[in-house]
């Protein structure tokens, strides 16, 4: 934030907390994202910074368990509060905590935290909303009262109870906002700003005073400026003389309440023009004087030639307030300036300065004394909401004033005649939450350190800024392995490489971020290693990961407080990662023989850091078994040649290895279960056991750590290289790896746990335990399934993991709901979509409504085909097409290829149209039975009938289905000889092809009419005469009518008597007499005498002769008719 050097700048490209490096070392996080104030809680106050000019200490405070795990949960948006009751709260979200704290010769006994639930605000809560009240008795009751930014007070009457009640009232604030909420000591209310510079008192119910609200109600009253009789007359006259003017618009700046004595309090209020001096006591508020700071700020500046001589002296002056604090040493107001150029273009420089104005009754005209504070930034129109981002700080019997920034403090010793640089600064992720003083001291509430307090040393020489080893040191980062990064893979020497990144490192924890900037760009460019795997930029980020998780502190070889913020830096945040420049460098890396984003790999060592510290907090017998195991198996290190280190010591060395306890507890709880002969409950409590320390001791903190954090480790992959395959450590796969140890300990707890346990209290804490791991089992194949969607090469590995996912989903998920754990098989089946279980649950609950409801919340995943491909399955048609009149769309669509079900569905949905069709395609396909045919066609015919198709197409429709059962019927009446001598039944017959019927009418039948049949099936065989095929049919069938004579007996000499004695010219007088028309049915008398069926026929002249003769005989007695007999020779 602050720089060093002549004037102090600051690069508005870089961030606050990085721009400018500081010859002392910045001030070291003491915990990982939350304060350690717990861990002090029985020492004395521990110095965090020591130099010639200050002092920072971290108080031995209590920090409650519930703010560390909000301040874990959510710290951006988290506001603080230190009262000078010795009260502090957090405001996170909609909720206050409250706990009392520790400063200076107040000390307060550790008292519960209490959480109060806070008014809606779509704009967001902060802690300068919300102010304690303290009985003056000293009882120690304590009230608070909250007002919302839209104006909702809330007021709780004692904390100190359970479960307090509370009474709202509603404060007018309009179209302004409230900003902040101060206590009135003399009149036991308090005073709320809001952001148009509005002043509102609040009395509580009953809180004593001429004002107090009285009852239960809360009493509000807005502060007015008094107006005498000829108050505004000058306004209405320039307004009368000029035209109306606009009034200027007020912004709150800041507002600072003193008590200057027992029964009288002081507010000043700041806003972007003007300074305010109220008078408040319990029996008036009185408007002191209101100044325009602007004007005389700006006439300071003028005259103590603020601006350098290269600035434009008539160029307009801009001066922004910021903020306002009393100090011992007067009303100090900090102020932005700068001179307006010509032109956008053209860089403005603003500079920022304190103001300070007596604190009497008498409204000043000028400045008292106008301070430097040598700290400049870049200014552009519109970046206003920058320069206002600051904020002061004081004791208002101090002259020690502090200017500070989410990540820095600047301290202003007001006793001295120059400004001394006095930084004190906050390397992220630590950071300054809120602020407060008591007993005299100036405190803040820091993210990492809890509450510190920062005091001025006076004048005295110290040789060179110290700090304590014990909070800056970075021991056990030398020396280390790297395992699980497969180094000799690469080519790369990948030890050099981390050696560097090392370096670079080191030189961000202390504070040099241009240098460690400086040094990854030099061994690291951007152009280098892009796109590969195991490059010396993923070796060295992920072996420098390794040694900060398996670091070794010279003290303890468990966590402490600087390996904390180490992996702060590295793992949760990326800060170091990214202010270096390399975070979007990283590609790939090797981990457990197989490709792995390098973000997933640092991510994985986080979960590592979340599963250790979880385990270490459910240590018990179990894990002390199960470690000593690991310890048996892991190659000796250095630690474990160091005296009085236990099992625990040495097991935590190792963080990347902390999933082996995984392993080691089924290794042990198998072993036991096969040695020994323990009674039903001390088998039942192993199995519980080793599952609830796997579960609750490794997975879920862990994987909650995943999920809340996946948007902060995307990989950064170059072009259009592919992500590789995602196996989380939670996953691993093969022998011993954690997926695997997981389903042998499902099959156990399930196959001897649920008979252990059955009718005892242990039963349901089993479930509980089988449900979690079956939740973090199948949360395993889905990551490794949505990595592999990714890869078009993988489709075949995609579909066994997809397999065996699918599979072990419905084994374990189904025996919840075979042992009656209904409630958590619906649960899991329905979040991970076993419709198998989901139908068996509805059966089981007799629930068609559950079904139907599951069919339209499940209709985009297929729930409705599975439920229907099931039911077709298990051949239960009548349920299947129960579900027409509720789902006919999903039915319909899913029947498409089930013609023989679908007519059913469209006759109950009345589509009458859809059943001819579908009734026309499956008589045209059915091949096995003339019977079950002619039905199709007949309800066919009966559906066309009732359809509501135009009258034409309906017509045509009954016109073809008439003619395919024309075709049935011939079938139906060949002869039963004709039957007999093939086989064939009607019952049981297929549907024979015309062809084939006119072969079976002509073969061996001596019946004209069957003949005819023969001569009328032509039309169903080959509609087009003209075709050659017809025309061989029709030869074909003439001449099998030649053959059932014998020609040879027939006398020449008296032809036409003869022929009219023969079978084949009866044929043909009985098809003439039926109206046949013998055009196209008798062939010419040449093609029939070429026919291979009347080969031997054809040579006998007798045979030529006499079917001459009957062919002119025909010719002269229907010479009316159109037979073309063809008699020439």
């Amino acid at each position: 934030m602050f720089g060093q050097g002549g004037r102090l700048s600051l690069s508005g490209n870089t961030s606050l907390n990085s721009s400018i490096a500081s010859p002392r070392r910045s001030l070291q996080p003491a915990s990982k994202n939350t304060p350690n104030a717990a861990a002090r809680s029985a020492r004395a106050d521990q110095v965090l910074e020591e130099t010639s000019l200050h002092v920072v200490k971290a108080l031995s405070t209590h920090v409650p368990v519930q703010v560390r795990e909000a301040l874990r949960t959510d710290s951006r948006t988290a506001t603080v509060k230190l009262h000078d009751s010795s009260w502090a709260w957090l405001v996170v979200g909609s909720k206050v905590m409250l706990w009392r704290y520790s400063v200076g010769s107040i000390a307060t006994t550790i008292s519960p935290c209490r959480a109060l639930p806070l008014p809606f605000s779509s704009t967001g809560w902060k802690a300068d909303l919300v102010t304690v009240c303290t009985d003056p008795s000293g009882s120690g009751r304590a009230s608070v009262l909250a007002v919302s930014p839209e104006g909702t007070a809330r007021y709780w009457s004692n904390i100190t109870s359970d479960n307090p009640p509370y009474v709202e009232a509603h404060v007018g604030v309009g179209e302004s906002s409230s900003t902040s909420l101060a206590n009135l000591p003399s009149t036991l209310g308090c005073l709320l700003l809001t952001s148009q510079a509005h002043l509102f008192i609040i009395w509580p119910p009953a809180a004593g005073g001429g004002q107090s609200g009285s009852g239960s109600a809360i009493v509000v009253r807005q502060l007015h400026i008094p107006r005498g009789v000829l108050s505004g007359f000058g306004k209405r006259i320039s307004s009368f003389i000029f035209g109306s003017q606009e009034v200027a618009f007020q912004e709150a700046r800041g507002m600072v309440v003193t008590n200057v004595s027992a029964g009288q309090d002081v507010a000043f209020v700041l806003t972007n023009t003007h300074l305010q001096k109220w008078q408040l006591s319990s029996i008036q508020e009185e408007q002191q004087y209101e100044i325009s700071m602007e004007t005389i700020l700006k006439d300071a500046l003028m005259k103590h030639k603020w601006f350098s001589k290269d600035e434009d002296p008539v160029a307009p002056l801009l001066v922004w307030t910021v903020d306002v604090q009393v100090t011992s040493m007067g009303v100090a107001v900090l102020f932005v300036a700068t001179r307006s150029t010509q032109g956008d273009d053209q860089p403005m420089t603003a500079k920022y300065g304190l103001g300070m104005v007596a604190t009497d009754n008498t409204a000043p005209v000028s400045l008292d004394r106008l301070v430097d504070l040598n700290y400049d930034c870049p200014y552009k129109p519109g970046n206003e909401p920058a320069l206002l981002a600051y904020c002061l700080h004081s004791n208002p019997s101090s002259s020690l004033v502090m200017l500070y920034h989410r990540n820095a403090v600047l301290l202003i010793d007001l006793r001295r005649d120059t400004l001394c640089e006095d930084i004190v600064q906050f390397p992220v992720p630590n950071a300054i939450l809120g602020k407060g003083a008591c007993d005299q001291h100036s405190l803040f509430f820091t993210l990492s350190n809890g509450v510190i307090s920062i005091s001025s040393v006076g004048t005295v020489d110290l040789p060179t800024p110290t700090r304590r080893a014990s909070i800056l040191g970075t021991p056990g980062l030398s020396g280390r392995s790297v395992t699980s990064v497969a180094m000799a893979t690469s080519h790369y020497d990948a030890t050099e490489y981390i050696e560097l990144l090392k370096n670079s490192f080191m030189e961000y924890l202390n504070g040099n971020v241009d240098m460690a900037f400086s040094l990854c760009r030099a061994n690291f460019p951007p152009e280098s290693f892009a796109g590969h795997l195991n490059t010396p930029c993923d070796l060295a980020v992920c072996g420098l990961s390794e040694l900060v998780l398996n670091d070794l502190p010279s003290s303890d070889p468990r966590w402490s407080d600087s390996s904390e913020h180490i992996r702060e830096c590295l793992f949760h945040d990326h800060t170091f990662l990214t202010d270096v420049g390399l975070l979007d460098q990283l590609t790939c890396v090797t981990v457990r023989n197989r490709p792995m984003c390098t973000c997933y790999l640092l991510r994985e060592h986080a979960e590592k850091i979340v599963a250790a510290t979880s385990l270490k907090r459910a240590h018990n017998q179990l894990v002390d078994q199960a470690i000593r195991l690991v310890l048996q198996q892991r190659p000796s290190s250095g630690a474990a040649s160091r005296p009085g280190l236990s099992n625990q010591d040495l097991f935590y060395t190792q963080v990347t290895d902390i999933d082996a306890v995984i392993s080691a507890l089924f290794a042990y709880e198998e072993n036991r279960l096969h040695m020994s002969s323990d009674e039903q409950e001390e088998t039942a409590d192993l199995i519980i056991g080793v599952g609830t320390v796997m579960v609750e001791g490794v997975f879920r903190e862990a994987l909650q750590y995943r999920k809340n954090h996946s948007a902060l480790y995307q990989p950064y992959l170059q072009g259009d290289q592919p992500e590789p395959e995602f196996v989380p450590w939670t996953a691993s796969t093969g022998a011993g790896g954690t997926r695997s140890v997981m389903i042998q300990q499902l099959d156990l707890m399930i196959s001897v746990g649920v008979r252990e346990t059955q009718g005892t209290p242990h039963e349901q804490t089993l479930w509980q335990c089988v449900e979690d791991m079956i939740i973090i089992l199948l949360d395993g194949y889905k990551t490794q399934l949505k990595s592999l969607e990714k890869d078009s090469g993988a489709q075949a590995h995609a579909d066994a993991v997809r397999t065996e996912y699918e599979v072990n989903k419905h084994k374990y998920i189904s025996s919840l709901l075979s042992n009656e754990q209904l409630k958590q098989a619906s649960e899991l089946a329905e979040t991970y979509e076993d419709f198998g279980v989901l139908i068996d649950l509805c059966d089981t609950m007799k629930d068609r409504n559950k079904l139907r409801e599951y069919m339209n919340r499940f209709s985009e995943q297929g729930f409705s085909n599975f439920l229907f491909k099931r039911l077709l399955d298990e051949g239960n048609l009548q349920q299947l097409l129960s579900y027409s009149e509720d789902f006919p769309e999903q039915l319909e669509k899913f029947l498409q290829p089930h013609n023989h079900l679908n007519w059913l569905h469209q006759i109950a949905i009345g589509n009458f149209t859809g059943v001819y069709k579908t009734l026309e395609q499956l008589a045209e396909v059915e091949d096995k039975y003339i019977a079950k045919k002619k039905t199709l066609l007949s309800i066919s015919k009966i559906a066309a009938l009732a359809s509501d198709v135009p009258q034409d197409e309906k017509d045509e429709r009954v016109e073809a289905l008439n003619h395919q059962l024309q075709l049935i019927e011939y079938q139906e009446n060949l002869p039963a000889e004709v039957l007999d001598a093939d086989g064939l039944d009607l019952g049981t017959m297929p549907p024979l092809s015309p062809e084939k019927l006119v072969q079976l009418y002509v073969r061996d039948e001596k019946e004209p009419l069957h003949f005819l049949y023969a001569l009328e099936l032509l039309d169903f065989a080959h509609p087009d005469r003209d075709s050659q095929e017809s025309k061989d049919l029709r030869v074909y069938i003439w001449s099998m009518a030649a053959l059932k004579d014998d020609w040879s007996k027939l006398d020449t000499d008296n032809p036409l008597e003869q022929l009219q004695l023969t079978f084949f010219f009866n044929v043909v007088e009985q098809a003439y007499s039926r109206g046949m028309k013998l055009q196209g049915l008798l062939p010419p008398v040449e093609e029939l005498l070429k026919s291979d069926l009347l080969h031997g026929l054809t040579k006998d002249k007798s045979f030529q002769f006499l079917m001459r003769a009957g062919y002119e005989q025909l010719e002269r007695v229907y010479s009316t008719t159109d037979i073309d007999l063809d008699t020439s020779a």
